[in-house]
């Protein structure tokens, strides 16, 4: 299993295939309401040698951002998602950590 409850069996497997191919170091905070869309989005950014932090809601990327001790490079996040936009989240997330990119 993967830090984001996904099976990582196959990822593994093609994982493999990839170990030539540039791979990731980074800490990516995903922020995706639709559970099977978080679920794969990890998958795929795992496998490529991501530290992913997967949040359902605002609240979980709130807390997930605050508690994590190291730098965040990266926020991508669902645009239309319930009690705040992916936007203004994003905004939220920038006041409090410069450093992070947002996609």
């Amino acid at each position: 299993m993967s830090r984001c409850g996904v099976d990582t069996g196959a990822a593994t497997a093609r994982s493999s295939k990839l170990e030539t191919e540039p791979r990731g170091t980074e800490t990516v905070l995903l922020v995706e309401d639709d559970a099977e869309l978080r679920a794969l989005a990890c998958e795929i950014l795992e496998a490529q040698g991501y530290t992913v932090l997967a949040a359902e809601d605002v609240r979980d990327a709130v807390r997930l951002a605050e508690e994590h001790p190291g730098p965040i490079e990266l926020h991508v996040t669902d645009v239309v998602m319930p009690r705040m936009s992916g936007k203004s989240l994003a905004d939220e997330g920038h006041r409090r950590r410069q450093e992070t990119r947002v996609l």
